[in-house]
């Protein structure tokens, strides 16, 4: 067994010679793939390399392997993990890429970024399961959020912090005092002040590069179909039960996937309603309501009360659930719902089946 070390320049020379041009392989981080790779590499984070390595074929194995990193300390672990696996011949480039660049030799870019990604998002892109990919996803997204109050407030502040790139805002109030212990979004400044207009001056002093679109109005029958039609994922932080039906309704009808959030008192619940247009499961809003009940029959925050951290951690809980629908991540709340009681620190998951007499029915 073989453990090489090889300057950049050699490196090169030994692409070009007559032996057995080694097998390049990254084990750097995706983000750092903006930068540069040497042309023919192979993209195996360190973190995966093991598995990597399982995989390579029989004939793969046979050849010598050239490590490559930022500066020569990963792919000299590298090089150590690869000779205990049994492959023969192994090597890597001292100095790294750092070193490669600095000597003006051959690179290929095969992910293009804004460079201002590397440093804003790089805690998130080091995520395998984001990485610079998963970020492009987010930046192309567009979420429309239904209210901008205890919810909406950390839905659109982590949505926009996350790099979403466009965002819609509706809601018809203003910003009053007795809004301030819970939604978080608005300041004691911005009293009086249409909350959607609040809420885009804030969401822009933390991205000023995301696509905010504000919505001055009440979300109803005559522009539900209108705004919803615009969006990718619609998230519902309203308090009324009209707005919630309504925005089901539409969704299911224009093939869009909802996440839904409401509190009551104490309480908390969380769903993602993604319809039979795109679902298997297909359970909407109606499925797990069916009657509709009158609006003043259920009090909402402002006769009922709550305690702020509440909507903060229900609407955290949304956000979350529509970046993983944004990247296809995980396991979503797609068929499921789950409830949150605060006093008891205890959390219920339910399993939603369709509702045969539901009229999703009708749109499978």
């Amino acid at each position: 067994m073989s453990k090489i070390e090889l300057t950049p320049v050699e490196l090169q020379e030994y692409r070009q010679g007559d032996s057995t041009e080694p097998v390049l392989i990254d084990v750097r981080s995706e983000v750092e793939l903006v930068s540069g790779m040497i042309p023919d590499a192979i993209f195996a984070p360190l973190g995966q390399l093991k598995s990597y390595l399982q995989s390579c074929k029989v004939e793969t194995q046979t050849k010598p392997l050239c490590f490559i990193c930022e500066s020569g300390v990963r792919s000299e672990q590298a090089m150590t993990l690869a000779l205990e696996m049994g492959f023969p011949h192994v090597m890597h480039l001292k100095g790294g890429m750092r070193l490669w660049r600095e000597f003006d030799l051959p690179l290929t870019f095969p992910i293009e970024a804004p460079s201002n990604w590397v440093e804003r998002y790089k805690r998130q892109i080091a995520l395998p399961e984001v990485g610079l990919r998963g970020q492009k996803a987010l930046q192309e997204a567009k979420v429309l959020v239904i209210g901008a109050g205890g919810l909406g407030s950390p839905v659109l502040l982590y949505l926009a912090s996350s790099g979403v790139g466009t965002l819609g805002i509706v809601d018809p109030d203003i910003v009053e005092r007795h809004n301030l212990h819970r939604q978080i979004l608005h300041s004691e400044s911005a009293q009086g002040q249409a909350k959607v207009e609040s809420a885009a001056a804030q969401l822009r002093a933390i991205n000023s590069e995301v696509d905010l679109h504000v919505y001055p109005e009440a979300f109803n029958a005559d522009n539900a179909e209108r705004l919803i039609s615009r969006y990718d994922i619609v998230v519902d932080c309203t308090d009324r039960l009209r707005n919630r039906y309504l925005a089901n309704d539409v969704c299911l009808e224009l093939g869009k996937p909802l996440v839904y959030g409401a509190i009551y008192r104490h309480e908390g619940q969380v769903a993602v309603f993604a319809g039979p247009k795109i679902s298997e499961n297909g359970a909407c809003y109606r499925c797990l309501f069916p009657i509709e009940p009158d609006e003043s029959s259920v009090p909402n925050c402002s006769l009922a009360g709550v305690l702020g951290p509440l909507p903060g951690l229900i609407g955290c809980m949304q956000a979350m659930e529509t970046i993983k629908l944004i990247l296809n991540l995980g396991k979503s709340l797609n068929g499921r719902l789950i409830v949150y009681n605060s006093l008891n620190a205890e959390q219920s998951e339910f399993r939603l089946q369709r509702d045969p007499t539901c009229r999703c029915q009708t749109m499978a």
